[in-house]
C-alpha cells in the first residue's frame, strides 16, 4: 500500500507538473507531511524507485 501512495505523490513530479511533491496544489502530500509520514524533501532530492506491480 505504501508504494502506491508514494507513486501517487510522486506522479506530478514525474510528469513535470511540479518540481517536488509538496508543490503540487491538488496533492494530499502536505497532509502526509503534517502526520509524519514523509519529510518535506521526500521526492525532491532523490527519485523513488518503483518496481513490481506499482509504477510504469
Amino acid at each position: 500500500m505504501n508504494r502506491h501512495i508514494d507513486y501517487i505523490h510522486f506522479n506530478p513530479v514525474k510528469h513535470k507538473m511540479a518540481a517536488r511533491p509538496s508543490e503540487y496544489e491538488y496533492s494530499s502530500f502536505r497532509d502526509y507531511i503534517k502526520n509524519g509520514f514523509y519529510s518535506e524533501e521526500w521526492g525532491a532530492t532523490e527519485v523513488p524507485k518503483f518496481t513490481g506491480e506499482c509504477g510504469e
